[in-house]
């Protein structure tokens, strides 16, 4: 099961992959169209604006995973494993089933 670490997009994956997806690219093709068209006339400026974006997406995504993952560890240790054990007689463990 995929969880998204993203509180704004995590209830569209919970609802479909493909409405996440469409918006997720939806999202980075509306901000290279926005980028491409300014990097017209101020190409420097769009380009230390996307070394900042990508720099910050890495970071936060990196937060998240490490947030997830912490989070995950905790469940997983708060969850006692549990063997059930049967009496079997000395007459019944002679006898296959």
């Amino acid at each position: 099961m995929i969880v998204e670490q993203n509180p704004l997009m995590r209830p569209l994956i919970e609802r479909s992959e493909w409405l996440f997806a469409s918006v997720k690219s939806l999202t980075i093709l509306g901000v290279y169209v926005v980028m491409r068209g300014y990097g017209q006339s101020n190409r420097d400026f769009v380009r230390k604006a996307a070394m900042i974006g990508v720099s910050a997406y890495v970071v936060l995504w990196a937060a998240w995973f490490a947030a997830g993952t912490a989070h995950n560890l905790k469940t997983e240790a708060h969850v006692p494993e549990v063997v059930l054990v049967a009496p079997v007689s000395p007459a019944a463990a002679r006898h296959t089933f």
